[in-house]
């Protein structure tokens, strides 16, 4: 009798247990169902703000000689090694993470599209140096006019000019990166169509041409020299283009793949926290980029950014998850709707005009904070203006238009 009970309770714990694992797991599958894998332009807009926290950081700590008579109280006081300057050795990878979300970005309009022309290249270009002109205009005078005393700021019309349509530099040597971007942006309807016909031979094709960039007399033999090409700011240009390129077609590459959603499906099988998975990725890829950078440095070859093709995909993975999901969400969403204004703007507060109000807060962490914040500050008075400019070509349209309505 006891016995007969005893397995009759065995046989309803039996049941319970089942009708409650199949419940789990069928929500499991309806929450799997449910869930988004893509990266959607709410990833890329923190992406972008992770991105320009690492721009300012590298500008302020990874050059000390740009630094002059100010000084910074280190948030890790009791290490012998220099934090500040090796976590900004690492936000050098913020170029990288532009680049190919820039080829990410157009892939995907493409894919929408079925179309990328060159005159679509052309507007997008446009757009972006409506922001750039509009910097220029508010910045530059303010050194011509109040820092002449700086050797840069010296007025020349030839030099001012060459500055205004990026033929040059001068004014701000961290603007290299706009003609680089203009550049890959322009050659992106040759590039879809390559990456469209062959994911190999595209990624191959870019690879070599990457190679060829890091070897100046490779890159002199192959082409310099056969074309008579002796210009030192062609030469210049043309070997930043090769170099970057392949961050921009891995971008391209990882939309045609859809290499986000992939990877997201695959992290969400692994039986670990999503947010520890995504932490300690952050850090490996954090130790290898510095570990690396370390040993190009020892011998010889000063850039660290060569393996960045490599790991800027998976640390704006890495990143984007983990964000995505916090309260610092909305922090970094801001900061990327406004990271090309702040890209733009930045080196201004750093470098040239008010280094000294920059780093008055003293504490490392406090001053990129503060950075961030003159920065954005900046960047809404731009947007005003920009919007006000749009605004007024509006109603010009308009006032045309009316115009001719009554002539006619």
């Amino acid at each position: 009798m006891l016995k007969g009970l005893s397995h009759a309770c065995k046989m309803r714990q039996f049941f319970f247990f089942t009708v409650l694992f199949n419940k789990i797991r069928y929500r499991e599958v309806d929450y799997m169902k449910k869930k988004v894998y893509t990266f959607t332009k709410e990833h890329t807009s923190i992406a972008k703000g992770v991105a320009i926290v690492l721009m300012i950081i590298h500008h302020l700590f990874r050059v000390p000689e740009r630094i002059q008579n100010v000084s910074y109280i280190s948030v890790v006081p009791f290490w012998k090694i220099n934090f500040e300057y090796w976590f900004a050795d690492f936000g050098k990878i913020c170029v990288a993470i532009y680049f190919l979300l820039s080829g990410y970005g157009l892939y995907v309009i493409y894919t929408k599209k079925q179309q990328f022309t060159f005159k679509d290249s052309i507007q997008r270009v446009f757009n972006f140096l409506i922001n750039y002109w509009v910097v220029f205009v508010i910045f530059i005078p303010v050194g011509l006019i109040w820092f002449e005393s700086n050797s840069r700021y010296h007025w020349d019309l030839k030099i001012f000019l060459e500055n205004f349509f990026i033929l040059r530099n001068s004014y701000s040597d961290e603007w290299w990166v706009v003609k680089v971007y203009i550049e890959l942006v322009l050659i992106f309807p040759i590039v879809k169509y390559i990456v469209k016909k062959s994911t190999i031979g595209s990624f191959v094709l870019s690879l070599f041409l990457y190679f060829v960039s890091i070897y100046p007399s490779l890159l002199n033999n192959i082409i310099f020299q056969p074309l008579h090409i002796k210009n030192e700011l062609l030469i210049a240009d043309i070997t930043n283009l090769m170099y970057w390129q392949i961050v921009f077609c891995t971008g391209a590459l990882i939309a045609k793949l859809d290499f986000f959603k992939a990877a997201n499906k695959f992290l969400d099988r692994i039986r670990i926290s999503n947010k520890f998975i995504c932490i300690i990725g952050i850090l490996i890829i954090a130790f290898i980029r510095i570990v690396v950078s370390r040993e190009f440095i020892l011998i010889g070859r000063a850039y660290s950014t060569y393996i960045d093709f490599i790991i800027a995909p998976f640390f704006i993975l890495f990143c984007t998850n983990l964000i995505f999901s916090t309260k610092f969400k909305k922090v970094f969403l801001v900061l990327g709707k406004h990271s090309t204004n702040i890209w733009l703007t930045h080196t201004f507060f750093a470098y040239h005009y008010y280094q000294k109000l920059v780093f008055m807060p003293k504490l490392s962490v406090l001053i990129v904070i503060w950075l961030l914040i003159l920065s954005l500050a900046s960047s809404i008075v731009i947007n005003y203006i920009i919007a006000g400019f749009y605004n007024l070509g509006s109603m010009v349209e308009s006032v045309s238009k009316r115009k001719s309505i009554y002539e006619q």
